[in-house]
Protein backbone atom coordinates (compact mmCIF):
# COMPACT_ATOMS: atom_id res chain seq x y z
CA UNK A 1 0.00 0.00 0.00
CA UNK A 2 1.25 3.40 -0.35
CA UNK A 3 0.42 6.90 0.26
CA UNK A 4 2.12 10.03 -1.51
CA UNK A 5 1.67 13.53 -1.41
CA UNK A 6 3.48 16.44 -3.56
CA UNK A 7 3.55 20.17 -2.91
CA UNK A 8 5.40 22.86 -5.01
CA UNK A 9 8.20 20.50 -6.54
CA UNK A 10 8.38 18.51 -3.53
CA UNK A 11 6.89 15.13 -2.77
CA UNK A 12 6.82 12.16 0.36
CA UNK A 13 5.67 8.73 -0.73
CA UNK A 14 5.31 6.30 1.82
CA UNK A 15 5.11 2.07 1.40
CA UNK A 16 3.59 -0.11 3.47
CA UNK A 17 3.25 -4.18 3.37
CA UNK A 18 -0.63 -5.07 3.68
CA UNK A 19 -1.70 -8.51 4.17
CA UNK A 20 1.98 -9.94 4.08
CA UNK A 21 1.76 -13.27 6.35
CA UNK A 22 2.34 -15.20 3.15
CA UNK A 23 5.62 -12.95 2.39
CA UNK A 24 6.98 -14.10 6.08
CA UNK A 25 8.33 -12.10 9.09
CA UNK A 26 9.48 -10.20 9.11
CA UNK A 27 8.27 -8.82 5.44
CA UNK A 28 11.81 -6.96 4.60
CA UNK A 29 14.53 -7.90 1.82
CA UNK A 30 14.75 -10.62 -0.25
CA UNK A 31 11.57 -11.85 1.13
CA UNK A 32 9.48 -9.69 -1.40
CA UNK A 33 11.14 -11.04 -4.65
CA UNK A 34 10.25 -9.34 -7.65
CA UNK A 35 7.53 -7.30 -6.36
CA UNK A 36 7.80 -4.01 -7.16
CA UNK A 37 5.46 -0.59 -6.98
CA UNK A 38 5.17 1.80 -9.74
CA UNK A 39 6.07 5.90 -8.73
CA UNK A 40 3.80 7.80 -11.13
CA UNK A 41 5.47 10.73 -13.50
CA UNK A 42 4.84 13.49 -10.83
CA UNK A 43 6.99 11.31 -8.40
CA UNK A 44 10.81 11.56 -9.94
CA UNK A 45 13.16 9.10 -8.74
CA UNK A 46 15.59 11.92 -9.32
CA UNK A 47 17.54 13.25 -5.94
CA UNK A 48 15.63 10.59 -3.78
CA UNK A 49 16.64 9.21 -1.03
CA UNK A 50 14.47 6.70 1.95
CA UNK A 51 14.11 8.99 4.94
CA UNK A 52 14.81 6.88 7.69
CA UNK A 53 18.05 4.87 5.91
CA UNK A 54 19.04 7.89 3.81
CA UNK A 55 19.36 5.52 1.30
CA UNK A 56 19.38 6.81 -2.49
CA UNK A 57 16.96 5.35 -4.90
CA UNK A 58 17.97 4.69 -9.06
CA UNK A 59 16.16 6.98 -11.50
CA UNK A 60 13.42 4.12 -13.07
CA UNK A 61 9.91 4.56 -12.39
CA UNK A 62 10.00 1.04 -10.67
CA UNK A 63 10.96 0.63 -7.37
CA UNK A 64 11.54 -3.13 -6.05
CA UNK A 65 10.28 -4.06 -2.63
CA UNK A 66 13.30 -6.10 -2.10
CA UNK A 67 15.43 -2.85 -2.40
CA UNK A 68 12.68 -0.24 -0.70
CA UNK A 69 12.03 -2.63 2.61
CA UNK A 70 15.37 -3.81 3.01
CA UNK A 71 15.89 -2.91 6.18
CA UNK A 72 12.71 -1.88 7.68
CA UNK A 73 9.11 -3.36 6.91
CA UNK A 74 7.88 0.05 5.58
CA UNK A 75 9.87 2.92 3.49
CA UNK A 76 9.62 6.64 3.24
CA UNK A 77 10.59 8.36 -0.24
CA UNK A 78 11.55 11.98 -0.84
CA UNK A 79 13.24 14.25 -2.65
CA UNK A 80 12.74 16.99 0.01
CA UNK A 81 16.24 17.51 1.55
Amino acid sequence: MAFAREHEGKWIAVLVPRLSSRVGFPPIGEKWKDTAAELPAPFSRENTSELFTGRTVGADSSLPLREAMSALPFAVFTNAR
